[in-house]
């Protein structure tokens, strides 16, 4: 499939946020809104879900949310506005009319507000790995031990965050029966 082109776009706020769009199908754009340690690089280097959606004729358009990947890292505002409106600019960067959204983990309220808010511009929302409170996600001890580990050595919090949530729940949402497969043709 090639290189993943990168490029960045500015926030209103001023926050500089990568993203790459790759495919070049002639459908509606998918936008990924991944996990928060989840960058799009690993997205490219697995890309059995990307073949599936560019063999339905679509581009795909993956990010690094604010604070992580090749976005601006330091960043005071991390909110889930804030989110919203950087969806809202690779969207406008990319002159895009109407795209469809996946979320996966907390990229999925992302994807629901942004849905919400901009309803004319999303056709359709796929949500995987959705929770209502992060506190039921994990015992508290082991999100103090992840916060810990964040704060001491990034790079391998992001990655133990990844593969702990995302390899077997990526390969079901993208398979050919899977519920992005399903719910994107047509």
């Amino acid at each position: 499939m090639g290189e993943l082109e990168l490029r960045f776009c500015t926030a209103k706020d001023g926050t500089r946020i990568a993203y790459a769009m790759f495919g070049a199908g002639t459908g509606r754009p998918v936008i990924l809104i991944e996990s928060w340690a989840f960058p799009m690089a690993a997205t490219w280097d697995r890309p059995y879900g990307q073949r599936n959606l560019l063999a339905m004729g679509r581009s795909v358009v993956v990010f690094d949310r604010r604070g992580t990947g090749m976005s601006a890292r330091d960043v005071c505002d991390i909110g889930l506005d804030a989110q919203v409106t950087d969806v809202m600019t690779i969207i406008g960067e990319l002159n895009l009319k109407q795209v469809d959204l996946i979320g996966f983990g907390d990229g999925c309220a992302i994807a629901m507000a942004v849905a919400a808010k901009f309803p004319r511009r999303v056709r359709r929302l796929v949500l995987w790995g959705a929770f209502i409170r992060g506190a039921d996600l994990a015992p508290e001890s082991t999100m103090r031990a992840l916060i810990q580990l964040v704060d001491s050595d990034w790079s391998l919090a992001r990655r133990a965050d990844a593969m702990h949530t995302r390899g077997a729940r990526q390969r079901r949402v993208f398979s050919r029966e899977g519920p992005a497969s399903v719910l994107l043709s047509g």
